[in-house]
């Protein structure tokens, strides 16, 4: 036997298929399925006057930040709890490989660019910082993520920026 919805079995001695409409549901004219008769209202699965229903419960807004595919979630310095920006960090100068400013503990960390310690001209390519020129003093290292200092004043105050920065340690080199 098959039973409409709303219907639980009711067998008969002359109807071994008969069912009985459960929740405020009647069966129909032709007596095959389950209906809602009109005046009345399906809330929350049952069948009922409309002044009987409850308006719908209050839900919970989404916080999860939405962007397009490609695209990170990150914080917005200085903004409110949640506020977030959606930025390409494959090729965003000021949040290069990541989130300056992450949204959450888990958010993908990245740098900027323009702050790397004797930059002069500098892009984001890939999520990687690449290094086209250098201020006076300094040289573009052989892989282009940043500019070396040429002499011994420069080359303190580099370390100092790395270990700021917390580029310098005991796994890092200048």
């Amino acid at each position: 036997c098959l039973y409409p919805d709303e219907a639980v079995a009711q067998c008969t001695a002359s109807s071994v298929c008969a069912f009985t409409c459960i929740n405020g549901f009647s069966q129909n004219n032709a007596g095959n399925t389950c209906i809602c008769p009109p005046g009345n209202v399906v809330c929350n699965g049952v069948c009922q006057a409309s002044s009987l229903c409850p308006s719908s419960q209050p839900t919970k807004r989404s916080r999860s930040p939405k962007c397009k595919f490609g695209w990170t979630a990150c914080g917005v310095p200085s903004g409110a709890p949640w506020a977030y920006e959606c930025i390409d960090t494959r090729s965003d100068l000021e949040s290069c490989g990541g989130c300056v400013t992450p949204l959450t503990k888990y958010s993908p960390r990245g740098e900027d660019c323009s702050s790397l310690p004797g930059v002069q001209d500098v892009s984001c390519t890939r999520g990687s910082c690449v290094v086209l020129r250098c201020q006076r003093g300094y040289t573009v290292s052989a892989d282009h993520s940043a500019c070396i200092p040429n002499n011994s004043e420069v080359v303190n105050d580099y370390a100092m920026a790395l270990q700021r920065n917390g580029k310098y340690g005991k796994d890092k080199q200048a």
